[in-house]
């Protein structure tokens, strides 16, 4: 007879460590005495209602697989799922950002028998001299993906691939990749403008841009590969969503030279600031 202590239930298992080798063991939770902590195991044999006993254990032990086990059919389910082409896709492209979608959220996915423990932006690239720089650019501000999502921004410095790796209680799943290429700016129309600007002057450039290609809202949805936030006011909503949503939020100078010059202005250089 060998004894154990109780050190991690999830899942319907427990997992065991020895308390001589300090080996580790997992062991069905149904299995477990009423009062756990410290369990001890022994094996005999015995002739005696051998088959019997048998029998009620492999019972036993269908049961527990049925409850909380996870087959090779559910993982390759899974596996089949998540990396097939088009799960994961590009809901809509801009010129700084794209708005990428799955078919489904993942609690829906793995069930109530496996844990979700994090679902990563998984980004690669061609031109490896700027891995680390475009990287922190795209991973900067990213908002942590939850398991009930079905979408998230991405930003777009330089051409590049992503995928999603998820890690669950059952092992790590990839999705299929897609390439990700910035889109060129010859005209507007990759431009995505958030603005609460009514002023004559900002209104006329705001049209211009829309006549040319670019689309301009008064209000967020998170489908949108935004660009800018273009405010005067510290106060205003809009300020307040882009500090939530990590988007660059600039004042009404950034309109003009971006219409004037017909290139994209850094933002660093007309960032709302307190005069």
């Amino acid at each position: 007879m060998e004894s154990f202590t109780v050190c991690k239930i999830e899942a319907g298992r427990a997992v065991l460590l020895s308390q001589e080798d300090f080996e580790l063991i997992e062991f069905p939770v149904k299995l477990l005495p009423k009062d756990y902590g410290k369990v001890k195991i022994s094996v005999s044999s015995s002739t005696e209602d051998e088959t019997e006993k048998e029998d009620s254990l492999k019972l036993l032990l269908r049961e527990v697989e049925l409850e909380y086990g996870i087959g090779e059919r559910e993982i390759e389910r899974i596996k089949e799922e998540i990396g097939i082409e088009g799960f994961l896709s590009i809901e809509s492209l801009g010129s700084t950002a794209a708005i990428l979608t799955w078919k489904r959220p993942f609690y829906q996915i793995f069930g109530n028998s496996i844990k979700v423990e994090a679902v990563i932006l998984n980004v690669e690239s061609e031109k490896e001299e700027f891995y680390n720089e475009f990287v922190d650019f795209v991973i900067k501000g990213q908002r942590t993906i939850q398991v009930t999502d079905t979408k998230c921004r991405i930003n777009l410095p330089i051409d590049l691939k992503v995928s999603l790796i998820i890690k669950s209680s059952a092992g790590c799943f990839k999705s299929n990749s897609i390439k990700l290429k910035t889109k060129k700016f010859d005209d507007f129309s990759g431009i995505f403008l958030l603005t609460d600007l009514t002023d004559q002057s900002s209104t006329d450039r705001l049209e211009f841009i829309r006549d040319q290609g670019g689309y301009i809202s008064r209000s967020y949805y998170p489908d949108h590969p935004i660009t800018a936030i273009i405010t005067d006011n510290f106060e205003s909503d809009l300020f307040k969503i882009g500090i939530d949503n990590n988007l660059p939020v600039v004042c009404a100078n950034w309109l003009e030279a971006l219409v004037s010059t017909r290139e994209l202005p850094h933002f660093e250089d007309h960032l709302l600031k307190r005069i």
